[in-house]
């Protein structure tokens, strides 16, 4: 994907004339690209950096709030809850992968649905021919942010005839089922017409049981709704046909809708989009279509048989842009909708960007964008989420981008109202309305729910040694007032008291602990709670300005929390790190930066 845009333009004179001319045009109609801007003020906001050519972004969703960021080199990086990148990586494939020319490497992640009981995680990458390859991998038995690099299981390889289109992305579907994006091979056009071939799983939409054979090769198995199953026309692993490069796909979090973004060749880049009803079987075009246009009509080289261009039989993309560096792009990057808490402004709406501009979109389940094309940015190469569904972007020269919409901004620690579903972590959830749940509290955890109404549904469950509370009260600090005994309403409507449900007292004993480190010139800071607790951490100087602000406005439960904070760039003198209690109880602790 990296060259891409050159290859498109630059591999004939005729080309480099066509985008002369075009560029010319766009001058004339820059300013019509205005009206698209500013219906919601979009930001890339640079978090971290100093990554070496970032291509993908992951969460384990196993509530450890830890990033989990794809260098193309063969590394995995871990970002961990308090932001501090660990200087181990997670995996390091370097040795077992190829990566020149430059759209080779190790290219996606994925972690399995079941990572914080299994600890199964998938790789994409090029081996040493080439090829492509799918692994399987387990995390370390003794260290949560390290894998055990011994445990890899390859499940599928993939020829590669040539050395770009290689795909890349992972990801697991509501369904439960891995779906593998594959390039169509490479070279320019789909000499072969490997998209159209149906007998291999180039140019492809993938989608396989990693939980059948988990033990014996290969290592999956067929899910029995795969649209071609039984068909030997078709390989039985092919969910949907026609695509050229997936440079990254997303499942919408909350309805389960499938967007793939497909690079396109000279003129259009597409944004698919498959709703959550889909049962497989979608052909979206390629190389006989590009975007909404005609490719290239009759290919010798494709099968008997395939359609021709503006054929029924293919799938309109529900987003194309032509090819252009002001209003455009030349290799889309696909991103995510938006399903977090802190924008809503964003919410529902799927951002997206291109790799060699600094153009962004935002695209709403209609196909409307909205263009942003005087962002900061550059080299986007992909999208990811946090467990809570905040979005980051990545530059493949190394900054992790925050996605942000400036105009409204709100305080997720309270949100109006909260429905829990799934597997619930650890922690405080409060609203100032209403919490309704029917999730699952997790093995050995507290949790602690608090609004004033809270209604659990009937297939709500709490796994053996967890424990939970409710406090009915306005979304405040906690307090030892107004707390009541969670209850359990079920389908028959009777009332049931959980045997163990059991009521938190606020915290009783705080422990803040500081140690120097004069070899690093870093601090360690710790602070133990005995229950759980809403917080502030911070460390101000002699003028009460703050220096590093740790913790604003978190609920945490009890435990013991450990920051390092690099004072490298402290002055000389006294600081004082502040920690606040419940909004009440503060300890102050002094430290001297010589």
């Amino acid at each position: 994907m990296y060259l891409l845009y050159l290859l498109k333009f630059y591999t004939s004179s005729l080309s480099l004339k066509l985008y002369l001319m075009k560029y010319t045009i766009t001058i004339f109609l820059f300013c019509f690209s205005l009206i698209f801007c500013d219906a919601q003020s979009l930001q890339f906001t640079p978090v971290f950096s100093t990554f070496s050519s970032p291509v993908d972004i992951a969460n384990a969703d196993d509530c450890s709030d830890r990033l989990f960021i794809v260098e193309r080199f063969g590394t995995i990086r871990v970002i961990d809850s308090n932001g501090m990148t660990l200087t181990s990586p997670f995996l390091d494939v370097s040795t077992k992968i190829s990566t020149s020319p430059n759209e080779r490497g190790l290219l996606g992640m994925a972690f399995h649905p079941d990572f914080e009981s299994n600890g199964f995680f998938y790789i994409n990458y090029t081996d040493n021919s080439g090829d492509t390859k799918i692994a399987r991998y387990e995390v370390s038995t003794s260290n949560p942010n390290i894998a055990d690099a011994s445990s890899e299981v390859i499940l599928l390889t993939i020829n590669q005839p040539y050395w770009n289109h290689n795909g890349g992305c992972l990801k697991f579907g509501p369904d439960g089922y891995l779906y593998i994006g594959t390039g169509d091979g490479g070279s320019s056009g789909d000499p072969e017409c490997y998209s159209q071939n149906n007998l291999d799983l180039l140019g492809k939409m993938l989608r396989i049981d990693v939980n059948q054979n988990i033990n014996t090769s290969p290592y999956y198995g067929i899910p029995s709704d795969n649209p071609f199953v039984g068909n030997s026309a078709y390989l039985p692993e092919i969910w949907a046909t026609g695509l050229r490069n997936p440079w990254r796909y997303s499942f919408d979090r909350v309805t389960g809708d499938l967007w793939i973004a497909d690079v396109g060749q000279w003129a259009w880049e597409e944004l698919n989009f498959q709703p959550a009803s889909s049962t497989g079987g979608e052909d979206y075009g390629w190389d006989v279509m590009e975007g909404n246009h005609c490719f290239d009509n009759i290919d010798p080289n494709c099968p008997t048989g395939t359609e021709s261009c503006f054929s029924i039989a293919y799938t309109d993309p529900i987003w194309e842009t032509a090819q252009d560096p002001s209003t455009g792009g030349f290799s889309i990057t696909g991103g995510f909708v938006y399903r977090g808490c802190r924008y809503p402004n964003l919410t529902g709406l799927y951002v997206c960007a291109d790799y060699a501009t600094d153009n962004a979109w935002l695209i709403d389940g209609a196909g409307n964008a909205t263009l942003y094309n005087n962002l900061s940015i550059s080299s986007i190469s992909t999208f990811g989420e946090d467990e809570s569904g905040e979005l980051y972007a990545a530059s493949l020269g190394g900054a992790i981008y925050l996605i942000e919409e400036t105009s409204n901004v709100v305080d997720c620690s309270c949100p109006p109202t909260k429905h829990l579903t799934g597997t619930i972590c650890g922690g405080t959830y409060s609203t100032t309305t209403s919490i309704t749940s029917d999730g699952l509290v997790e093995a050995g955890s507290d949790v602690t729910f608090q609004s004033d109404m809270i209604e659990l549904q009937s297939e709500f469950e709490v796994e053996s040694n967890a424990v939970f509370c409710a406090e009915i009260v306005p979304c405040t600090p906690l307090a030892d007032t107004n707390v009541q005994q969670l209850t359990n309403t079920d389908e028959n409507s009777t009332t049931n008291f959980k045997n163990n449900v059991k009521l938190e007292a606020t915290i009783e004993s705080t422990n803040l602990q500081i140690e120097q480190q004069a070899a690093n010139q870093t601090i360690q800071i710790q602070l133990s709670i005995d229950g759980i607790a809403f917080i502030n951490l911070q460390i101000v100087d002699n003028h009460q300005n703050v220096i590093a602000k740790l913790i604003e406005k978190e609920h945490r439960p009890k435990g013991n929390y450990i920051w390092e904070v690099d004072t490298n760039t402290f002055k000389k003198g006294f600081y004082t790190v502040q920690a606040s209690i419940n909004n009440s109880k503060n300890i102050n602790k002094k430290i001297e930066i010589e």
